[in-house]
């Protein structure tokens, strides 16, 4: 659970239900991660479903290397899965990752 309020400072509560708890350092570099707008919108485009870069791309209107270099950034988070099919490699968001940093960020990516 996130919890801010004005004037104090971002706290992240974990629950103590025996899962592996993410370090400080890891939920930092999730949510720096997500901080992106472009990054977001690329979570939510795999979320559903596995996506190719170069899908990706033309759903985005970007080009396949500046979405690669998102993709490194959630994938260096630990916040997407890969698979590769061939010489395609096909991203899909980890629902429980983001959903560790919180549930309210996941409803709204399921949004």
């Amino acid at each position: 659970m996130i919890k801010h309020y004005p004037g104090y400072p971002v706290v992240i509560q974990y629950s103590a239900d025996g899962a592996a708890t993410p370090t400080l350092e890891t939920a930092r570099r999730r949510l720096a991660a997500l901080q992106d707008p472009t990054r977001l919108r690329l979570a939510y485009a795999i979320l559903r479903n596995p996506v190719a870069t170069s899908e990706l791309a033309t759903q985005l209107g970007m080009s396949a290397p500046q979405v690669s270099r998102h993709l490194r950034r959630l994938r260096e988070a630990q916040l997407v899965h890969t698979h590769r099919r061939g010489s395609v490699v096909y991203y899909q968001l980890d629902a429980d990752a983001v959903e560790r940093l919180g549930p309210d960020l996941l409803s709204v990516l399921y949004r």
